[in-house]
């Protein structure tokens, strides 16, 4: 067939044949033209394939870029909820209840280290900053745990977890009571009922319940290792221990902790008979697998 062509094209330039030409090129045409045909329906199906394969392979490379922006969305929204939680960290160690007048040092946390053996942290401020061996270290929410060694700009935190750590503990008992009856009330302690009928009034005054607290119940708070709550001891059976009961450092000479810092709730609390003491966990207050910002106290337990 190319042959045929490349003759009817030399032919097509040799001007005193060229009617002849036109006749033998109209002649080739027309029995070319059923072969071209078949020719061409046979590439189709390759060709066919060749732009589904491109296509495809577009295809993929979208939905790859899809995938990654999405992806790239999503870090985005991460980075900015651990900002949002970071400031909000930062922003509740500025005014410590618990703290009250004692001086601070705010540190971030650059590593959490718990294992079934120890359970610590390191901060990214040290002796440089003022941080010292034996300062009590918190969150916002309570007692974290205290520093046991520091470098001139880090420090490393015994966390209230740890194995190791033991803490002298009060427990505080909220209880409601009645207050005295008197000839004289107000509306903060009690509520007054008028009843009415067409021969007589009644009047009915209700004292309202207030809130205090009992003696606490001194005991000493260990740690169990990460992920673990705290088991109190030494808390003999007989004693009323409620569940959500508020666990403190305890008020008491020597104490390594200023006393009234918050370390956690009471979580579970179980009396046996033949026991001496109960058997009373504690969840501790402090997020202390996910925290960002912590407050070094600078206090140090007497000498």
């Amino acid at each position: 067939m190319v042959l045929i062509s490349v003759t009817v094209i030399t032919l097509a330039y040799r001007g005193p044949v060229q009617r002849y030409v036109a006749k033998i090129q109209n002649a080739t045409a027309d029995a070319l033209s059923p072969l071209q045909k078949d020719v061409s329906s046979a590439l189709s199906p390759v060709g066919n394939i060749i732009s589904g394969s491109i296509h495809y392979r577009q295809a993929l490379q979208d939905n790859q870029e899809l995938r990654d922006e999405i992806a790239k969305l999503k870090a985005e929204h991460l980075s900015d909820a651990n900002l949002a939680q970071r400031l909000q960290e930062l922003s509740a160690l500025e005014n410590i209840p618990f703290v009250g007048s004692l001086q601070t040092i705010t540190a971030q946390v650059v590593d959490i280290g718990p294992s079934n053996f120890e359970s610590t942290m390191t901060l990214d401020q040290g002796s440089h900053s003022g941080v010292a061996v034996g300062m009590p270290v918190v969150s916002n929410d309570g007692l974290v745990g205290r520093v046991i060694s520091t470098s001139a700009f880090t420090s490393s935190v015994l966390l209230i977890n740890d194995p190791t750590s033991n803490i002298a503990v009060e427990i505080n008992h909220p209880i409601n009571t009645l207050p005295t009856t008197t000839s004289t009330t107000t509306a903060s302690s009690s509520t007054t009922t008028t009843i009415s009928s067409p021969n007589q009034t009644t009047t009915t005054t209700t004292p309202l319940p207030t809130t205090s607290l009992a003696p606490p119940t001194l005991a000493i708070a260990s740690g169990e290792g990460n992920g673990h709550d705290l088991v109190l001891s030494l808390v003999p059976n007989g004693v009323e221990i409620k569940q959500n009961d508020i666990v403190t450092t305890a008020t008491l000479q020597g104490g390594i902790f200023p006393a009234g810092i918050p370390i956690g709730l009471v979580s579970n609390d179980s009396q046996k008979a033949a026991a001496l003491q109960q058997s009373i966990t504690v969840r501790p207050l402090a997020n202390l697998n996910s925290i960002d910002y912590v407050s070094v106290i600078e206090w140090l337990p007497p000498t």
